[in-house]
């Protein structure tokens, strides 16, 4: 089960941040989200969705706007829209607890209860190689990001408890990043360090082994037991 906190680092290197805005563009339409939702309705079973964080993303809300579509068709589904207020490992660690509890039997209302009690819990950092895009987006000012650049500083960003992407610290080089996040979180939290898929040069995608193998970095009491 997830621990008391989880931190979770995420290594991005020329992914999603060296692409524009960070994670915006994450977002589906109604439409795809409505005919998704209806084909599940099929089934005849409670939907629980946990969604990428709202205050990153337009999919969460355009979740919400299907299941209402939904609801005037199908009056009687159950379906939740839970925002997960997190991105990537963070609520992919959410997806499978919950599956844990309905493997185990627990009914559709104990597994949401759980999700939301437990998502603040878990906390993303991100790690990137550049700070040019968050010149892009006004996080850092055009001056510092050239310097930044030059002098291999790597930000940290967070997401708060609303969800909204924020820089955390920043370190010089890789490793004194890594350390840096691992001291801030201390004895209290329990820490993961990873990337978010495997790859070779700059692409990923194939069933290499480079591909199909993601890295992982396990800090924390609860992983010495």
């Amino acid at each position: 089960s997830v621990p008391g906190g989880v931190v979770a680092l995420l290594e991005h290197e020329g992914y999603k941040f060296e692409q524009g805005p960070l994670l915006i563009g994450d977002m589906l339409p109604n439409e795809p989200i409505y005919e998704f939702l209806k084909e599940l309705i099929k089934y005849n079973k409670p939907i629980i969705h946990i969604s990428l964080g709202s205050g990153i993303s337009g999919t969460y809300n355009n979740f919400l706007n299907a299941k209402e579509m939904i609801k005037e068709k199908y009056p009687e589904s159950l379906i939740e829209i839970i925002d997960s207020t997190s991105a990537s490992l963070g609520y992919g660690m959410m997806c499978i607890e919950a599956a844990k509890l309905r493997d185990e039997g627990k009914t559709y209302e104990e597994i949401v209860r759980y999700v939301e009690n437990i998502k603040r819990g878990v906390n993303p950092y991100f790690e990137t190689s550049t700070l040019t895009y968050l010149a892009r987006g006004g996080r850092v000012t055009k001056i510092a990001s050239i310097f930044g650049n030059v002098l291999s500083i790597r930000p940290v960003l967070r997401l708060d408890y609303d969800g909204h992407l924020v820089v955390y610290t920043k370190g010089h080089g890789k490793l004194n990043t890594f350390k840096k996040v691992i001291e801030a979180a201390g004895d209290e939290y329990s820490v993961i360090v990873t990337a978010d898929h495997g790859g070779h040069d700059r692409t990923h995608g194939t069933e290499m082994p480079e591909d199909m193998t993601i890295p992982m970095i396990f800090h924390g009491s609860e992983f010495e037991k």
